[in-house]
């Protein structure tokens, strides 16, 4: 497991005690690392659009990465938020004194922002991965949002590699999942 560290910007003062710094610097490395995962998925989208199936592969490793990235800054604030506790983002901001409430109530709604950014784009990326994997096959599309200029696969060979590329972006995206972020910040 890769082990992310608080970069100098994103160093807090010491703790405040009741550990809502703690809190604050674990957001903001899930809002940065949101940020990248919508990075990628915007570029793992381009390369669909370009219908270049030699990148998809690689497009779908970075995807990867920066889900692994989230899924491990998850795991941090579960441990900072104590994992027994099931106080959501609202709670604390409600109940934290300034300025941490209004710093709270600003992650709660940037991270919400990224979380339904990420998941319209997920599921865009998603529809546009299987109709090509499905004209890729024969089948037709269920979408037809842009019109597929066609490579010239030649092949089988061609047309196995570019279906596992498309594959592989699917696998990908799949395991990108936000449901103890969205639950955080309910």
């Amino acid at each position: 497991m890769m082990i992310t560290q608080l970069s100098p910007h994103e160093r807090v003062p010491p703790s405040d005690g009741n550990g809502v710094d703690d809190v604050l610097a674990v957001l903001n490395r899930e809002q940065r690392a949101l940020e990248r995962l919508l990075f990628r998925l915007h570029h793992v989208r381009g390369v669909l659009v370009a219908a270049d199936e030699r990148f998809l592969g690689m497009a779908a490793d970075e995807l990867e990465v920066a889900a692994e990235e989230v899924r491990e800054i998850e795991a941090c604030r579960a441990a900072v938020m104590d994992r027994g506790s099931s106080v959501s983002l609202r709670a604390l901001a409600l109940d934290a004194r300034e300025p941490h409430s209004t710093l709270l109530h600003e992650h709660r709604a940037a991270l919400g922002r990224l979380a339904g950014e990420v998941g319209a784009l997920l599921e865009s990326t998603q529809d546009l991965a299987s109709d090509r994997l499905a004209e890729l096959s024969g089948a037709r599309p269920r979408y037809r949002r842009t019109r597929r200029v066609r490579c010239g696969l030649g092949d089988d060979l061609d047309r196995a590699v570019a279906a596992a590329g498309y594959e592989s972006v699917l696998a990908a995206s799949t395991s990108l999942r936000l449901p103890a972020l969205v639950s955080f910040l309910a």
